[in-house]
């Protein structure tokens, strides 16, 4: 079962996105910010992080950014991006700092749920993921 951490210091969303994703089978770990992703990242070695933008502590790319330079299997983390900051120049940092994937808030939970599958390389409907 894979494990997913959410990186969200929004308790409310942090806990929708822990009930969708442990609903479609998948072990969740949470950190409230930034440096707790980071801490966390390396503690446990998730195999996928999602994670916010703008949370206290650390922000999302600063932790991104801290978690590449990680020694180990943890600076190959996929990384997916939930933010309400919907702008290009958001999405252009995001795959800079080598995040592979972005999805605007509020979440669309199918739309989650496909985004992280395909990160996974699981099968999405009946069909196995594609492989860049």
């Amino acid at each position: 079962m894979p494990t997913i951490l959410i990186a969200e210091d929004n308790d409310d969303l942090r806990a929708m996105l822990r009930q969708l994703l442990e609903g479609d089978g998948y072990a969740v770990a949470e950190a409230g910010d930034g440096r707790a992703a980071v801490e966390a990242t390396v503690g446990q070695r998730p195999d996928l992080i999602i994670m916010d933008l703008a949370m206290p502590d650390m922000d999302g790319l600063s932790a991104v950014a801290e978690i590449r330079r990680q020694a180990g299997g943890a600076a190959e983390t996929p990384v997916l991006i939930v933010s309400a900051f919907d702008r290009i120049e958001y999405r252009t940092e995001a795959v800079s700092a080598g995040c592979g994937g972005f999805i605007v808030k509020p979440v669309d939970p199918a739309a989650l749920l496909r985004t992280v599958r395909l990160m996974l390389r699981q099968e999405v409907e009946g069909d196995a993921a594609a492989t860049p």
